[in-house]
This record gives C-alpha cells, sequence and structure tokens, in this order.
C-alpha cells in the first residue's frame, strides 16, 4: 500500500538507508507522485513485472515475459536509471527470461537473505531471521502492504526492526 511505502520510506530516511523498491508497473502506474518520492529520496526504483504473475511467470513463454518487462519498463520511466534492474515475481524465472533481459541491457537481481515477510505473523521474527543471515553486501527481500488488514504497520515494523539491529552493530 502507499501508505506502507511511505512509512518505509521515513524509516529508511531516519536510518540513512538506501534502497531499490522493485515495483509492480500497475501499481505504479496509479502512483506517480509516490515513485517521484522515492527518487527524491534517493533510492532507486527498478522492474518487477507489470502484474505479478507469481502463480505462472515461472512457464510463461517470451511474448508474455517480454510483455510484462517492458509495460512495467513503460510505468515506472524509461528514464529511470535504475530501471535496469529485475527481478522476478517470487523468484521465479525460466531459460526464457535472461535473453530477454539481456536484450534490453537489464540484470536480473535476487536476493540473499529474506525474513519470509509475507508468511510470517510476527515483525520480530522476521528481523531476526534476516538480521542473523545478513553479512556485508547483502541482498535484503522484504516487502510492503501483505499483512496491512492483519496487523497494522506491519511490513514497516519489519524494515524498522532490520534496520536498527543493523545500525545497532
Amino acid at each position: 500500500s502507499e501508505t506502507d511505502t511511505r512509512k518505509i520510506l521515513e524509516t529508511l530516511d531516519r536510518f540513512g538507508a538506501p534502497a531499490t523498491f522493485f515495483v509492480i508497473g500497475d501499481k505504479a502506474a496509479h502512483a506517480p507522485d509516490l515513485l517521484a518520492d522515492i527518487l527524491a529520496r534517493g533510492h532507486q526504483i527498478a522492474n518487477h513485472t507489470f502484474t505479478h504473475p507469481s502463480a505462472n511467470f515461472w512457464c510463461a513463454f517470451p511474448k508474455r515475459i517480454a510483455r510484462e518487462i517492458d509495460r512495467c519498463d513503460s510505468a515506472i520511466g524509461r528514464e529511470n536509471p535504475s530501471r535496469k534492474f529485475f527481478r522476478a515475481p517470487a523468484g521465479f524465472k525460466n531459460f526464457f527470461l535472461q535473453p530477454l533481459l539481456r536484450k534490453r541491457g537489464m540484470t536480473l537481481i535476487g536476493w540473499t537473505v529474506r525474513g519470509f515477510d509475507t508468511a510470517g505473523r510476527s515483525p520480530k521474527k522476521v528481523a531476526a531471521r534476516i538480521v542473523k543471515r545478513v553479512r556485508p553486501g547483502a541482498i535484503i527481500l522484504l516487502h510492503e502492504g501483505h499483512h496491512a488488514a492483519a496487523e497494522a504497520d506491519y511490513n514497516p515494523k519489519c524494515a524498522e526492526l532490520v534496520l536498527r539491529e543493523l545500525a545497532e552493530r
């Protein structure tokens, strides 16, 4: 949700932490002011497909994959320098993906540490899982908007607890 994203942005600012927001193009197209705010704060915006088809992206044919990438690319702005980065929905990829990314001058990005924040219910457990595994240069995967109905500020709390612990280190 846009509210979660703004709270996460405030948390990142407080800790001086840079981030790359891999955005879903369909959502980005409806929030141009939020995208501008993310960039103005010094963060990056990258491609995470247009519709986030996590159930079937792994078996999609090239035309569908290309359409997902290109539509998201249009939504996040072709002049955006970090648009060259791509994260597959749920990390799922197939052998059609790399050639399509290479043709577009894009790089596939994964993660090295995740807290399973889309499956967990406790921000403390999510943060503990991440902090236990994080090393210098790690790419930490966190989400926004997944548990907004179950617990207010769930995703911003996860980010804040991770950043607080890392700052203390």
